[in-house]
């Protein structure tokens, strides 16, 4: 499906990915599904760039390191695939939806990451403990937290 592969994706002095062209061009619909069945769901998706794809990177970590995107975009990538984004970026992420309103935010599931379990909103305390994707300890009981008897929204059958 990709043809003339070339080293991409500087960084540090090595290259960490690779570059290539399509053999057909797609839709960036279709290059997104087709992406989706080789590898699974996109954790984040930024639906930005032109319509039709011929042209992909691929890169094993990051991509947040500007030196990347610039590369990126001097090698008129149309589609970048990449691994996780720093934890800086969840942290973030967390910050600016609390402080925006939202009462549960959740920043993926990064074992060990607090973005990853729910918080009461009134009085912070933990409800729902998850690691990776197992939940563990709820300390909701009749949708409401036992710390401090507040509704929580969502389903609790």
């Amino acid at each position: 499906m990709l043809s003339d592969l070339t080293p991409f994706g500087i960084y540090a002095g090595s290259a960490i990915g690779v570059k290539g062209n399509l053999t057909k061009t797609l839709s960036r619909d279709a290059a997104l599904s087709l992406c989706e069945e080789k590898i699974g769901p996109a954790k984040a998706l930024l639906p930005y760039g032109p319509e039709k794809i011929s042209r992909i990177g691929i890169i094993s970590g990051s991509a947040s390191e500007p030196e990347i995107l610039e590369e990126a975009a001097m090698n008129r990538i149309d589609l970048l695939i990449t691994g996780e984004p720093k934890q800086p970026a969840y942290y973030l992420a967390r910050e600016i939806g609390l402080n925006a309103g939202l009462r549960y935010v959740y920043t993926g599931n990064v074992p060990g990451d607090a973005g990853e379990n729910t918080f009461c909103y009134r009085c912070g305390e933990l409800v729902i403990e998850r690691w990776g994707f197992q939940v563990g300890k709820m300390h909701i009981k009749k949708g409401r937290c036992t710390h401090c008897d507040t509704e929580i929204d969502g389903v609790w059958e």
